[in-house]
């Protein structure tokens, strides 16, 4: 790529904070001699480059440096090691309110975060109705910016920032608080900048938006460059390392889970496959189930749904089992009659999981320890996502088959080491991360997680891919599409008035007697503010 074609150019950059294990330690360095602090690296060997016009999305967890890199390519933090070199005039977003003050009124305001941007009184004054429109916030313009809402300041500091067209934008995360339309709108104006040759750079965690709109994304993981390339794929790497990070996290007994045994429950890791033939169907209807997965012989009873929970046995602390008497839903949980010993998911080739693809097949296993005798219990498990969402849940009293019908299954719990499997022929969640919270009622009295015989939060954790397609969802429903059928032609004063379409662009008389489209004007241009190039090596 010729360095003409260039509007950042990356190579090696580094940096790194000092760190002082006391105040008196940094007092010591005014004078020279002998190095008092420890380096902290949080960008470490970066290269990259960005064409002129490209969009470049930069994602990655808190804390790998994206803020860092793009405040050294702003030129607001100085680097340690490496080079970099910017080509044109720059703006960018770096902070929510960077050069506005919170006294003021949105108003004065564009003029104080304009000349804080570099641009002139003048220019801001041109472009002020064009700003007031942009930001759709001429009913509070007048007042101070204290009563304005993140979304709204979002708002105002995106239209100061970009109310002339620019060589390089640059955005961290400015638009994270702003609502849905006004995002779709900023997406337009910056598609349409960059059509004109500007170029972006955009840190964000909506990998939908960056998915859309960038042309490359850039992947960094604790201050290095992992990868870059393609969005789509760059993104499901890191939506996959992330959920692996999630799972490892969510299952902690820190953050309200429950510790696993060293020594797993026998068999834990083994489950039979769901299908007995090829995994490339479309339809849960076209899979062939593995033999004796739904054997109606081998099928459990209904549950009876009883108006009580009864009366079981529990084993003492003799060990000898004694009556007990479950109705009216007593406080059991205390008790510790029943253990949650493993909570385990499988793919549909019965091997151990942490990741599903929507709408494939999977199995979930819970392996309980019983200290009780208990004749029809209800076990069921609630779905929730990443953000605290409860999106599903199952039970063995109210499942439904896949025509929708009641499909319901007894369960008995005995004394001893038990397994119970959960199957879902065609999982349908959205792509995205999900605990489960797992619970045994004695039966259908039940009012509190006291009366549970266990009840466990983020017993498991797992995530949710959808490789061929984008899209943020909590369920994809199970739909078939048919093709269009004629029904008929159209009213004939529908045909009267039915577009005339143009007619190829060929050497054919058709073409040639086409009148030609008419264009409308170009808006006016506003040329930017020339600036020399942005160079800094070490």
């Amino acid at each position: 790529m010729s360095p003409s074609e260039l509007a950042i150019s990356v190579q090696g950059l580094g940096k790194s904070y000092p760190v002082y294990a006391s105040p008196f330690d940094a007092l010591k360095e005014i004078f020279p001699g002998r190095k008092h602090h420890t380096d902290l690296p949080v960008l470490e060997d970066i290269s990259f480059e960005v064409r002129r016009g490209e969009r470049v999305g930069i994602v990655g967890a808190n804390g790998a440096g994206k803020s860092t890199l793009l405040k050294v390519l702003s030129g607001t933090v100085d680097h340690t090691s490496g080079s970099y070199h910017v080509e044109g005039q720059l703006r960018a977003i770096l902070e929510l309110g960077t050069g506005f003050h919170e006294e003021c009124t949105g108003r004065e305001n564009i003029l104080l975060g304009g000349l804080c941007l570099g641009y002139s009184a003048k220019d801001l004054s041109e472009r002020m109705d064009w700003i007031i429109e942009f930001s759709e916030l001429a009913r509070v313009m007048d007042r101070p910016l204290r009563t304005y809402s993140s979304g709204m300041k979002a708002r105002l500091m995106y239209s100061v920032a970009f109310c002339k067209p620019v060589e390089i934008m640059i955005i961290d995360e400015a638009l994270a608080t702003g609502d849905a339309s006004f995002v779709r709108k900023c997406t337009n104006h910056i598609v349409g900048l960059c059509g004109d040759g500007t170029t972006a750079l955009i840190v964000s965690h909506n990998l939908y938006f960056l998915e859309r709109i960038c042309h490359r994304v850039v992947y960094l993981a604790d201050g290095k460059l992992v990868a870059d390339g393609d969005p789509l794929e760059v993104c499901k790497l890191y939506e996959a390392d992330q959920g692996r990070a999630f799972v490892s996290v969510s299952t902690q007994s820190e953050v309200g889970g429950f510790k696993r045994d060293e020594t797993p429950a026998p068999q834990a890791d083994q489950a039979a496959p769901i299908l007995s033939g090829g995994v490339e169907q479309p339809f849960v209807e076209d899979r062939p189930l593995a033999a004796g997965l739904f054997d109606p012989d081998l099928a459990p009873a209904p549950p009876e749904m009883a108006p009580q929970n009864g009366s079981g046995e529990i084993v003492g602390d003799d060990g000898v089992l004694q009556l007990f008497d479950f109705s009216g839903a007593p406080a059991v949980r205390h008790l510790n009659l029943v253990r949650l010993r493993e909570a385990k998911l499988f793919d549909e080739q019965g091997q151990p999981a942490i990741e599903i693809v929507c709408g494939r097949p999977c199995r979930v296993r819970f392996v309980l320890e019983s200290r009780v005798v208990k004749r029809d219990v209800h076990i069921g498990f609630m779905i929730w996502n990443e953000g605290g969402d409860h999106v599903a849940t199952s039970t063995n009293v109210c499942s439904l088959d896949g025509l929708g019908r009641p499909n319901g299954a007894r369960i008995d719990l005995a004394v001893g080491l038990l397994s119970v499997d959960v199957v879902f022929p065609s999982l349908r969640l959205g792509a995205g991360r999900y605990t489960l919270k797992f619970g045994v009622s004695p039966g259908v009295e039940h009012y509190s997680d006291d009366d549970l015989f266990v009840s466990e939060a983020r017993c498991l954790a797992f995530s949710v891919s959808r490789p061929d397609h984008v899209q943020t969802v909590f369920y994809e429903p199970h739909s078939l599409w048919s093709a269009p059928t004629l029904l008929g032609d159209l009213p004939a004063a529908a045909e009267s008035a039915e577009p005339q379409h143009a007619a190829p662009a060929d050497n054919t008389p058709a073409a040639a007697d086409a009148a030609p489209e008419p264009t409308s004007p170009s808006p006016p241009s506003c040329e930017p503010a020339t600036t020399g190039p942005a160079t800094s090596t070490s």
